[in-house]
């Protein structure tokens, strides 16, 4: 499959924002509006300036949660990959979680508490398709 160029990232906020009885007209115009053209999904490209727009949005948000629709869709992975980036080094968010499950979670936090490093301990208790990229 053809590596995505451009990808576009859609703040569902408007449906939220202005409750659920509003038109798909009103939905698609709030998201044209609010939308943010991300023009490269490279982890490596440090050049943030597409995704600029994104401090005004978030600048008052403390938690931000990164979906995708598939677990095994490499350019949403590389996309997510430079957004937590650009969260950490352009906005100052210090935080990482990972989706998985709870008892893993427990095995990690033993290890944690026995005196292994975090990250190796979540290398051995998040989802494979995360902990390897």
């Amino acid at each position: 499959m053809k590596a995505i160029n451009r990808l576009l990232l859609l703040l569902l906020l408007c449906s939220f924002a202005q409750g659920y009885a509003q038109t798909t007209a009103d939905r698609v115009a709030c998201l044209k509006e609010n939308a943010v053209v991300v023009s490269n999904v490279e982890p490596s490209n440090e050049d943030y300036t597409d995704l600029a727009p994104l401090k005004q949005s978030l600048q008052d948000i403390t938690i931000v949660g990164l979906g995708e629709q598939s677990h095994h869709d490499g350019s949403t992975f590389k996309a997510k990959t430079r957004l937590v980036k650009f969260l950490h080094q352009q906005m100052g968010f210090r935080v990482i979680a990972f989706e998985s499950g709870f008892y893993d979670c427990y095995k990690a936090w033993q290890e944690i508490q026995t005196g292994k490093t975090a990250i190796d301990a979540a290398r051995k208790s998040i989802y494979l398709a995360t902990a390897n990229k």
